[in-house]
């Protein structure tokens, strides 16, 4: 096998990194996309709301290969923490993970009020 065509061989088949995940929130029939690329930065999170229901933060460490969700509950104006996830995202389970993981359903204090929240890999 000549050496280019050994070469293209073992870099189409190489493991995919995740170079962002796309979180999909939906409260009341209403839907919410968070985009969160990878960061070595622990300091980088990346936030959306519905309106004064539900907050859902994400933070996608790069090179822990970890991806931490958080759901906050409004309660007047305060948000309180009601659900926190942690997903290890390595380069071998991309693809695997590009059709979604983490599907949650959380509640808050009120039992008309829940959030599902689901995660996708963006594979480069």
């Amino acid at each position: 096998m000549p050496l280019a065509a050994l070469i293209t061989l073992i870099t189409s088949t190489a493991p995919a990194e995740a170079a962002a995940v796309v979180c999909q929130a939906e409260n009341g029939g209403e839907r919410i996309e968070l985009r969160v690329p990878a960061s070595a930065d622990p300091f980088e999170f990346h936030t959306a709301e519905f309106a004064q229901r539900f907050r859902v933060s994400a933070q996608y460490l790069e090179p822990a290969q970890r991806l931490k969700t958080y759901v906050y509950d409004f309660r007047g104006q305060t948000a309180v923490l009601v659900h926190t996830a942690q997903y290890r995202l390595g380069a071998a389970d991309c693809h695997r993970h590009a059709e979604g993981f983490g599907l949650n359903k959380v509640y808050s204090r009120h039992y008309e009020r829940e959030i599902f929240l689901q995660c996708f890999a963006v594979c480069d």
